[in-house]
């Protein structure tokens, strides 16, 4: 139970950080990964992927890193650069969610909730025997991203254009 509760406070200082570098860091961000406007299907998917494919390549990188550790300093070292790698792909995993959900007139807080749960469920399975629970969790959920269709009119995010003339 200890181990739960020390993993939902970490994600939550996770989410928190990444959230703030973003904040931070707009000018950037609102070039590379921007949080306005909506996002397609196939977009979503190729973008997805992408980041996808980027994370995984650090998490095994950071794996093969902590399999050879033989002192302390070196592990304090290793978890450092994965809790500040993980902060990192934070505004990117918001950007994509947030803007898939703005397609279909969801709110985009509730891609927090998501982002909260990728990275829990990421953090939390490695001491848990409930992975493929989480992974077919979050893959049922990107496939929902993924699958429901776009709306055509205008949503609750779009502010109307204004006309000059």
């Amino acid at each position: 139970m200890y181990i739960l509760f020390q993993e939902i406070i970490r994600t939550g200082l996770i989410v928190i950080g990444g959230l703030c570098l973003m904040a931070f860091a707009e000018p950037l961000f609102s070039i590379v990964a921007p949080t306005k406007g909506r996002l397609e299907r196939i977009p979503f998917l190729w973008r997805y992927i992408l980041l996808f494919i980027a994370s995984h390549i650090f998490y095994n990188f950071i794996d093969k890193m902590i399999e050879d550790v033989v002192q302390l300093a070196a592990y304090v070292f290793i978890q450092f650069i994965y809790f500040f790698g993980t902060i990192v792909f934070v505004p990117f995993y918001y950007s994509l969610v947030s803007r898939r959900l703005k397609d279909f007139s969801v709110p985009a807080w509730c891609a927090l909730l998501w982002i909260y749960f990728l990275i829990f469920g990421h953090r939390y399975a490695v001491v848990s025997s409930d992975h493929f629970v989480f992974v077919l969790i979050q893959t049922i959920g990107t496939g929902l991203l993924f699958f429901i269709p776009s709306i055509t009119n205008r949503n609750h995010s779009e502010r109307p254009k204004s006309r000059m003339f």
